[in-house]
């Protein structure tokens, strides 16, 4: 499953199980902030796609960890922050939807270098 599907299926679900009616509390992680960490998260579940079934889940838990860490933020405050996000779908969209544009930038300049390189060689 891409990437792509996976943030449109997380998307959905946000946007189904949302509740807009009830006033949500603060965020305790600024907003850019969990961005980024959730940006990071879907690269490394990106790479766990391509590595060994048995060996996936210690390294989902490392890779999580280790996202968090960076970003200096508690497992328990990250959970409490997506929480307060699955009940703003309209914010969650937004968010998903500008990832999904960091996403394909990054993998962009491959694509394109892939394309030049194969426009350059001539036949001998």
């Amino acid at each position: 499953m891409s990437i792509q599907t996976k943030i449109g299926i997380w998307s959905l679900l946000f946007f189904l199980f949302g509740n807009c009616s009830q006033p949500t509390p603060e965020m305790t992680i600024p907003e850019h902030k969990m961005y980024e960490i959730l940006k990071e998260i879907h690269i490394a579940e990106g790479y766990l796609q391509t590595s060994k079934l048995s060996k996936r889940d210690s390294l989902a838990g490392m890779m999580y960890s280790s996202i968090l860490k960076k970003h200096k933020i508690m497992e328990e405050d990250f959970y409490y922050n997506m929480e307060l996000l699955y009940k703003q779908p309209k914010k969650v969209q937004t968010m998903y939807e500008g990832m999904v544009s960091d996403l394909k930038k990054m993998q962009k300049p491959k694509n394109s270098q892939i394309k030049k390189e194969g426009k350059s060689k001539k036949p001998e």
